[in-house]
């Protein structure tokens, strides 16, 4: 299992957060973009999952936006009710690191390696989308 790695990233606000304060807990991150019809399908299926765990603080979400237009991505995060939850990568490092598409998912488990890595959907069904990620966080919880 690769290390994760550490990597500047920008809350909405535009202020930068090192990953490496993500320590000790699971992160999912989910590379989407705007342009991006599958990304739409697993962004809400995250915002079904990112309900089941929010008052657990040791499982951080990230969905880090990838367009290059700030105006396209704004209109996507105002469509969804988990806006804490999205963040930018504004040098790319994470899609020029890991991902062949686009959605990608990367779950992190709570010693630092990435223990899951999905490269674009596994089905268009918003509900199974969310059963899947559910149970790899689960995995790692244990």
């Amino acid at each position: 299992r690769e290390d994760a790695p550490d990597f500047p990233y920008y809350d909405l606000s535009g202020k930068e957060i090192k990953s490496s304060t993500l320590k000790n807990k699971i992160v999912v991150i989910d590379l989407w973009a705007s342009w991006c019809p599958s990304c739409m399908i697993t962004l809400e299926a995250i915002d079904q999952v990112i309900d089941k765990y929010k008052q657990n603080n040791n499982i951080v979400f990230l969905l880090m936006g990838e367009d290059e237009s700030k105006e396209r991505a704004m209109k996507i995060i105002n469509e969804h009710k988990n806006k804490s939850a999205f963040v930018f990568d504004h040098e790319r490092e994470l899609i020029k690191k890991y991902a062949a598409s686009l959605p990608t998912q990367i779950i992190i488990d709570k010693k630092g390696k990435v223990r899951f890595r999905t490269n674009g959907l596994t089905t268009f069904n918003v509900q199974e989308n969310a059963i899947e990620l559910e149970a790899m966080i689960e995995l790692l919880k244990n």
